[in-house]
């Protein structure tokens, strides 16, 4: 019974960091423009217990103090950890502290947990809004599809070539704030009833799983062809090439990945900027 207690102690400690942990990692409050991070759990509960003693540290010394007079009872939360039992001599102290202050205790915990995961949803958008990833390898996201499918794999190729160039960090951040988001197209191979197709469209929105891999795409303006149908040897690189393509009707094609056997994505600006396709 003491180690299931310790337990579930231990995991009301930590757990601000870890709900931080996923805020910011894309798990909790998602928005259309955040990556989904394809991390492993185990590393998410090591990052998440340094982030869980901050916040209770700020908890302790700052909020506490300010809305009551009461102290957090340090001496009871390191019995309680430590397995303190029924039959041990200051239980009774302990269960009294706990009684009185349950409300309050309560509050202290359901406070700190909201807080833990506005604020791991709001580092995140504030780095991906000031494009802080990009430009730092320290705060970029495990997911590498997200930088892919918004066309940030070129800037973060850009700001590499800045970098070994010796750009100053200032010159760096500068062009990645000015840094125009290209057009992506994408053409897929994709299985339909045992016949193999070939898709093509503009890349307009995606989705991904739990695991954060790819779930589906859809493309607007989008063109189909039989891979049967491709060019021959003798035609020349792009001749009639759309010719063999017909055009899908409809507000868009959703393909489910699964059906996808290979993917080519090809970065398009428009002739207005700088930026240059891939």
């Amino acid at each position: 019974m003491s180690l299931a207690l310790s337990a579930v102690i231990l995991l009301l400690l930590t757990l601000p960091g870890f709900l931080a942990v996923q805020g910011y990692l894309g798990k909790i409050g998602r928005g259309s423009v955040d990556p989904v991070a394809q991390s492993g759990l185990t590393w998410d509960w090591i990052i998440a217990l340094p982030i869980a003693a901050a916040l209770h540290a700020a908890w302790c010394t700052g909020v506490v103090r300010l809305v009551s007079s009461r102290r957090v009872d340090f001496a009871a939360v390191l019995a309680l950890l430590g397995g303190m039992t029924p039959d041990k001599a200051p239980w009774d102290a302990v269960k009294e502290s706990i009684v009185h202050d349950g409300g309050l205790i309560f509050a202290y915990f359901a406070s700190l947990f909201v807080f833990a995961t506005v604020l791991g949803i709001g580092a995140r958008r504030t780095i991906r809004a000031q494009r802080l990833d990009v430009l730092f390898r320290l705060f970029r996201f495990g997911n590498q599809w997200e930088y892919l499918f918004t066309g940030e794999q070129r800037l973060i190729e850009d700001i590499q070539e800045l970098s070994a160039k010796n750009f100053s960090c200032q010159v760096r951040y500068r062009y990645a704030r000015r840094w125009a988001p290209p057009l992506v197209v994408v053409t897929a191979s994709v299985t339909v009833a045992r016949t193999a197709y070939i898709y093509a469209g503009f890349l307009k929105e995606w989705g991904y799983d739990s695991k954060g891999e790819p779930s589906w795409i859809r493309l607007g303006a989008t063109r189909r062809r039989k891979i049967s149908e491709d060019r021959k040897e003798r035609d020349e690189v792009g001749q009639d090439s759309w010719e063999r393509f017909y055009q899908i009707t409809g507000f868009g094609v959703v393909i489910w990945c699964k059906d996808i056997t290979s993917l080519n994505v090809l970065y398009r600006w428009p002739t207005s900027t700088s930026n240059q396709g891939s």
